[in-house]
């Protein structure tokens, strides 16, 4: 199998159509629909890059932070298999980018009130030797080329296939890469809509992990109904100063988390307590129904979601679905002080 064209078998040929690398789990497709693979270390660091004939074109090695020892040629995954960006020389993790040179990250660390010890700023907890800081953001497409989501944590990572029926948006990353199918024991065809669909994934309004209301009201608008996928941690879950029942409770974000900008796009969304103190949410459909009752908070919720439906116009519910867990955080003081106010 020496022709690059050839990537399945020698029956089986992969257009030229594709305008930049295509990375799948091990490997990349180039431009011309050429298949390379990825040869990682113990941290994920792309040491070698060979071939389909298995002939070695690029070769790697790194200082401790992952600075280059000399600047490679070839495609740009390097340190823990993240992308070096060619201006600034930083590693694209995603949510933020790490400067190799300085040892630190760009911006803090989003999830830094969970680890009060440590700068925000600092890599792998100043040890890169013992410690990996991997972004463990998956897309997920089905073996006939259908798109499944993400798991636990996202979508901004590699495309993962796994057949239909395996697919679990709470699976960990392990569970999500013993379930994976390689790229190449699939049909032109398939793999084709798989990529077309995954080069058009940074376009969607859930692709960091979080919608705006004009976002939301959008995709109502224009989205088909398909769903989309929200990272829990961005939202903003202020203590809601009761405790959850064991199986869970549907919780006003507006009215009993006092949280107005995620309030309007989420509303009531149902949180089940973890056992390690965290929640996670059901799914939500985003849709503008009328509640029953005759209560002060029933009857400001049914005011929003007039004013609501006006503002979006016509459009189809779909369905929100959370990835992730987290915990309350304690609001404000004159949050709090509001919430007072309200309970009495």
């Amino acid at each position: 199998m020496t022709d690059y064209k050839y990537i399945i078998s020698k029956s089986t040929y992969m257009p030229a159509r594709f305008q930049r690398n295509t990375y799948f789990p091990g490997g990349y497709f180039d431009a011309r629909g050429a298949v390379h693979y990825l040869h990682n270390d113990y941290q994920g660091s792309v040491v070698l890059v060979t071939d389909s004939a298995g002939t070695i074109e690029q070769r790697n090695t790194y200082y401790p932070y992952g600075e280059p020892h000399r600047t490679p040629a070839g495609q740009p995954r390097l340190y823990a298999g993240k992308e070096r960006m060619t201006v600034t020389g930083e590693y694209d993790y995603g949510a933020r980018q790490h400067f190799a040179p300085a040892l630190l990250w760009s911006v803090p660390d989003a999830m830094a009130e969970k680890f009060y010890p440590i700068s925000p700023y600092v890599f792998c907890n100043g040890n890169p030797i013992a410690n990996v800081d991997p972004d463990g953001l998956f897309p997920i497409y089905s073996t006939d080329g259908k798109f499944l989501g993400t798991n636990e944590n996202g979508m901004t990572g590699d495309f993962y296939i796994i057949n239909e029926q395996d697919y679990d948006i709470n699976m960990t990353d392990d569970k999500l890469k013993e379930l994976a199918i390689d790229p190449n024991t699939l049909d032109e065809e398939t793999i084709g809509k798989i990529k077309s669909h995954y080069k058009t994934l940074p376009d969607r309004p859930d692709y960091d992990g979080y919608l705006t209301l004009s976002e939301a009201n959008e995709w109502y608008r224009n989205g088909n109904g398909e769903p989309l996928y929200v990272d829990i941690r961005k939202i903003g879950l202020y203590d809601i100063l009761f405790s959850l029942p064991e199986n869970g409770a549907y919780v006003n974000l507006l009215t009993k988390g006092l949280n107005p900008i995620d309030g309007l796009v989420y509303g009531h969304i149902y949180l089940k307590p973890q056992q390690n103190g965290s929640v996670k949410a059901n799914p939500d459909t985003y849709d503008f129904d009328m509640h029953s009752g005759t209560s002060f908070l029933t009857r400001v919720r049914n005011v929003e979601t007039i004013i609501g439906s006006i503002v979006a116009g016509r459009g189809t519910p779909y369905q929100i679905k959370f990835y992730n867990e987290t915990k309350f955080t304690s609001p404000p003081k004159w949050l709090k002080r509001i919430k007072q106010l309200l309970n009495h």
